[in-house]
């Protein structure tokens, strides 16, 4: 459930399909990315222009997915799928990821032809193992750890397999970097380097980003 923060508070955040259906007009959404996880957890989603978000949808859901297409959703014969998005997932996206004025749902995974919600759709194994914690008598808290590197610059060779393979990791901050754009960290000399800190302005507008998405974080800092 996405949260926001009002006076002070942290409360959660409930959309209708009408509340959507009005801020996307207001805020002059022309692409709408309708989002869902395959098993190990990677982001998919088609694109649709937001015309085709109508409060309909919200019900019987948009026929764009080829389940056959996500490893381990399902075979060819069966590939037809269903995208029903939840309206309180709802989020505009910074400009710079379409280039355009987008904005995102989170979606449901159902079978095609009225069979239900998708077995294997991670968001629907999650909440259910939520409900039968409910039955026992138990409440889950989930908080993800957001967690990543932040290179300048990757290089990977695989042009010649045959031959090797490898990689090239560039960044200021790492020990060997000598391009003088910021000072270098030695091995485990990263966690809470205040005076060698590059990322204070990339993680401060990251933590605004994620509270515009209805996650609110506790904290950020360089990790080792």
């Amino acid at each position: 459930m996405p949260y926001q923060i009002t006076e002070g508070k942290i409360e959660s955040r409930h959309y209708t399909p009408g509340n959507v259906i009005t801020q996307m007009r207001e805020s002059n959404v022309k692409l709408v990315c309708l989002q869902f996880t395959d098993i190990p957890g990677r982001l998919h989603g088609p694109e649709v222009p937001a015309r085709e978000i109508t409060e309909e949808s919200f019900e019987r859901g948009l026929p764009k997915l080829d389940r056959s297409s996500i490893p381990g959703y399902s075979r060819i014969n069966e590939s037809d799928g269903v995208l029903v998005p939840d309206p309180n997932s709802y989020a505009v996206l910074p400009d710079w990821v379409f280039g355009t004025r987008a904005a995102r749902l989170i979606c449901d995974v159902h079978q095609s032809r009225g069979k239900g919600r998708l077995p294997q759709d991670p968001r629907y194994i999650a909440q259910r193992a939520e409900e039968h914690a409910k039955k026992l008598g138990y409440t889950i808290y989930i908080g993800p750890e957001v967690e990543f590197f932040v290179f300048d610059r990757i290089e990977l060779d695989a042009s010649l397999p045959e031959r090797g393979t490898g990689y090239s990791l560039h960044s200021g901050e790492t020990a060997w970097g000598s391009d003088g754009t910021s000072i270098p960290l030695s091995a485990k000399d990263g966690y809470f380097p205040l005076a060698h800190d590059s990322l204070r302005r990339f993680r401060a507008e990251f933590v605004q980003l994620l509270e515009s998405f209805g996650a609110i974080p506790e904290a950020s800092h360089h990790e080792v």
